[in-house]
């Protein structure tokens, strides 16, 4: 004899269809997608080493301007 419970609706339910509907939502939220995902070949990032700069603070901007490349203005 199956053990049967109301859901809060009122309708009855057996707690084997209510194991099986649980069981049936984790399978629907754990398929794999239809198309596999295909990764863009990349080459590994080569080491870049950090560069520290000693600048001093009126000299900053024009440092930053030559680093990435910003023209140069006659001040």
């Amino acid at each position: 004899m199956e053990a049967t419970s109301q859901s809060y609706l009122g309708a009855p339910q057996t707690s084997t269809q209510e194991t099986k509907n649980y069981l049936m939502s984790l399978h629907s939220t754990r398929k794999q997608p239809s198309i596999p995902l295909k990764r863009p070949v990349s080459s590994p990032l080569k080491s870049m080493h950090s560069q520290v700069y000693r600048v001093e603070p009126v000299n900053f901007k024009e440092l930053v301007q030559r680093l990435t490349g910003a023209p140069e203005h006659d001040n």
